[in-house]
């Protein structure tokens, strides 16, 4: 029988059902080395906007990976650190299942210790083998499927309509309303090395290299996809013409967009580590 299904009491069907989709997503971070998710980022992954018994499930988690430790003799790490409060940005009162005296310790034990088992879920070669031993298969954010049809063409929901021009042209005149000050430079279509045209581009006072990609009210959920992927792209050419320039300075990329992004985007923007600000307005 499944570890999962010996674990988890056959009356418990939704929570073990919610373990087995928390599982795979808690991997694919801990692969990518992402250590700063939230209970909230594990809603949008599970596609609910809360989840009552998130403090159970993941009980359950550490249960499975204690029954796996036991038959197979493998030192799996515990994964429930990945996923953390917002505004502490540490585990919950509820990791006291996982360590006794957690609810005792002073905030910064708290985080030497989370950052400890974080680091050791991070570093660990060997999540392929778990997934595969629990029966389980991975959670890309992005399936084929989806892949696929970025690399068709868009029709009828470009970026480059007069919303867009608009938007692009106020950031550029009011880089406040993004968040930024102290501009001695901003322009917009400005072209990278690699031939990229960016939305919109800045240079701070205290020598930070910012580029903006825009995307207007009417961009299909295709394109903001692309847009994520683009910011991508951008940071790693900037980075790059930094290192051939032999400068330091710091680099910045920012997709603004006038609709609120989904929760699929909002999940792949930050695994991807790209800074958003959607729902912009100008008035």
């Amino acid at each position: 029988m499944n570890i999962i299904d010996t674990v988890i009491p056959a009356s418990h069907a939704k929570t073990k059902a919610k373990v087995k989709q928390m599982i795979p997503i808690l991997v694919r971070w801990a692969k990518n080395g992402l250590k700063k998710q939230t209970y909230g980022d594990m809603f949008r992954e599970l596609g609910v906007e809360h989840y009552s018994n998130v403090g159970t499930a993941l009980g359950y988690v550490e249960d499975v990976i204690k029954e796996l430790r036991k038959e197979t003799g493998e030192k799996v790490p515990t994964l429930n650190t990945l996923c953390k409060n917002k505004s502490t940005m540490l585990p919950s009162y509820g990791f006291k299942y996982v360590v006794d005296d957690y609810n005792s310790l002073r905030p910064q034990a708290k985080k030497a210790l989370a950052d400890g088992y974080d680091a050791n879920a991070c570093d660990y070669d060997k999540w392929d083998w778990v997934l595969d031993q629990l029966g389980l298969k991975p959670a890309p954010i992005l399936t084929k499927e989806q892949l696929s049809e970025l690399s068709k063409p868009i029709y009828g929901g470009g970026g480059e309509g007069e919303e867009h021009k608009v938007i692009k042209e106020y950031i550029c005149k009011h880089p406040e309303s993004i968040g930024y000050k102290k501009v001695k430079r901003a322009e917009t279509e400005y072209v990278l090395p690699s031939g990229d045209r960016l939305d919109v581009y800045f240079e701070l006072e205290d020598g930070t290299h910012v580029a903006i990609e825009v995307k207007p009210s009417i961009s299909p959920e295709q394109d903001l996809v692309r847009g994520i992927f683009q910011c991508v792209k951008y940071k790693a050419v900037m980075e790059a013409l930094r290192a051939v320039e032999c400068a330091d300075y710091n680099v910045d990329v920012l997709l603004v967009a006038a609709k609120k992004l989904s929760p699929l985007n909002q999940s792949l923007a930050k695994e991807l580590g790209v800074e958003y600000k959607d729902k912009f307005s100008m008035s």
